[in-house]
């Protein structure tokens, strides 16, 4: 049987110290209003809910991993990184009105 710690606010605050005050996976500084408690694997995807699947990440980036494993999220991460350049000239063109938002919707879908 496996032994679960109770996720407590005293628990959360422990692993909150551990972590420096950062983001477990940007490093970004937390604040109490930026700071949100996040399950490593997601309860939806098997995990559990105990303080060995508990960390802290910024909210904008919890937002961004949603429900995805990590390496699922590394991936996405990955595929971002990967294809920016194409997205910034795309914005920029967007922006200057050379092409419309549906001819970049178009192009997006043809770079994939």
């Amino acid at each position: 049987m496996k032994s679960h710690v109770k996720v407590t606010p005293s628990v959360a605050l422990r692993i909150l110290e551990f972590q420096n005050y950062r983001c477990a996976l940007t490093g970004r500084e937390l604040t109490p209003e930026t700071a949100v408690l996040d399950h490593i694997n997601p309860i939806s995807r098997g995990g559990e809910h105990s303080a060995r699947n508990i960390w802290v990440l910024h909210k904008d980036v919890n937002m961004a991993k949603g429900k995805l494993l990590l390496d699922e999220f590394y991936e996405l991460c990955r595929l971002v990184l990967e294809h920016k350049d194409m997205a910034v000239v795309l914005k920029q063109q967007a922006d200057a009105g050379w092409i419309s938002s549906m001819e970049t919707l178009a192009l997006l879908e043809v770079s994939k």
